[in-house]
């Protein structure tokens, strides 16, 4: 989030992607409810033929194994964070295989002389269209090439023609009917959602810059102090601040001054190594950084974090009213965190301003470490 709020960015997969780690709990729910459904049919076959049937056996036999691996899957995918990303496609070959269980079913009722109403799919489409996590396209084509099966098996199987026509009538409608509500659905469910992380990321970032503000910064922060805690990793907290900027600004005007700040801006994200990484518009001339070390290695984190005030020199903003260049350069104040530690932002936050005022006292243009 350290790039200006841009609603191209929010692109579909991260919409699929967020919005099905979000609905995790529906989506168990609509796989038990499904379920229910389908050992409400099974009973219904056992009601219909009895138990002595010869063939019951295979009709239950082939709803469990057509319907069961799926949708047993399908669960796993709701506490998988990789399948999770790919949800909407295995609820697409979940409801692909209830719905060839179903025209299989059609079919073995039809050898024992026993010719079912199309009730049964129509309950199939009906709820294809209406459980959540799964959206209008997937839904659609499911809908469409269960219905081409039925209407193709009730041909090949020679029904009456008007039982033929009521079926494409009545499942046309319900696909009609259901793909339209599914669309609008998901055209809503996109649109709180892109405005939603529009209206978070203008809470949570600098405007002139674009880099986190405060509350992005207290946001971030603790995510990755629960991190290091957790992968035995390392921070670091810098506080840096650009040297005699009130003189800049007073001699060359805020509108350069603005320039300068993001131009800063852009040479301290260059210094982030991964998305863990942070940088922060803290007000005025003040920036911070925060440094993740997965690995813990301390000295290669000193090292990252004695780079920063060479980059921004190295940036040669010009500044005719420095006391120590004629370039902008910055001072800068580092702490360190160590994981599972009692340290608390506060103290962070006072070891790195501390480290700071020692860098400005030895002369700016540096960067001291408080350990």
């Amino acid at each position: 989030m350290n790039k200006k709020p841009d609603t191209n960015a929010l692109n579909e997969q991260d919409f699929l992607l967020k919005y099905n780690s979000s609905q995790q709990d529906a989506k168990r729910s609509a796989i038990i409810l499904t379920l229910v459904v389908i050992f409400i049919f099974m009973i219904w076959d056992l009601l219909f033929l009895g138990w002595q049937h010869p063939a019951t056996a295979n009709i239950l036999w082939s709803r469990a194994v057509l319907t069961l691996p799926p949708l047993a899957w399908l669960y796993y995918c709701c506490y998988s964070e990789e399948q999770i990303k790919k949800f909407d496609f295995w609820c697409f070959v979940t409801a692909c295989f209830i719905g060839v269980s179903i025209l299989y079913n059609i079919y073995q009722y039809n050898r024992i002389g026993h010719i079912l109403r199309v009730d049964g799919l129509l309950l199939y489409i009906f709820i294809l269209y209406i459980i959540p996590g799964f959206f209008q396209k997937h839904k659609t084509w499911c809908g469409a090439l269960i219905s081409l099966g039925y209407l193709l098996l009730a041909y090949v199987l020679e029904w009456p023609g008007e039982k033929l026509i009521y079926g494409a009538v009545y499942l046309g409608i319900f696909n009609v009917a259901g793909s339209w509500h599914s669309w609008n659905n998901d055209r809503k469910t996109k649109n709180d959602y892109f405005n939603h992380s529009l209206l978070k990321k203008l809470a949570l970032t600098d405007q002139l810059t674009g880099l986190y503000n405060r509350h992005g910064f207290d946001e971030k922060l603790s995510q990755l102090m629960t991190k290091a805690d957790q992968n035995n990793g390392l921070l670091a907290l810098i506080i840096l601040d650009i040297d005699y900027f009130k003189r800049y600004n007073d001699s060359l005007g805020h509108l350069v001054g603005d320039q300068c700040l993001m131009a800063v801006s852009s040479g301290l994200l260059a210094r982030r190594r991964n998305e863990d990484d942070l940088v922060v518009r803290f007000g005025g001339e003040e920036f911070l950084m925060v440094f993740y070390q997965q690995d813990g290695d301390l000295q290669t984190l000193k090292q990252h974090i004695r780079e920063i005030c060479p980059a921004i020199a190295a940036l040669e903003i010009p500044h005719p009213s420095s006391a120590i260049a004629d370039i902008v350069t910055a001072s800068a104040g580092a702490s360190i965190y160590r994981a599972n530690s009692d340290t608390r932002r506060t103290q962070l936050m006072q070891a790195a301003d501390s480290a700071l005022y020692r860098a400005k006292q030895a002369g700016r243009n540096q960067t001291q470490v408080s350990e």
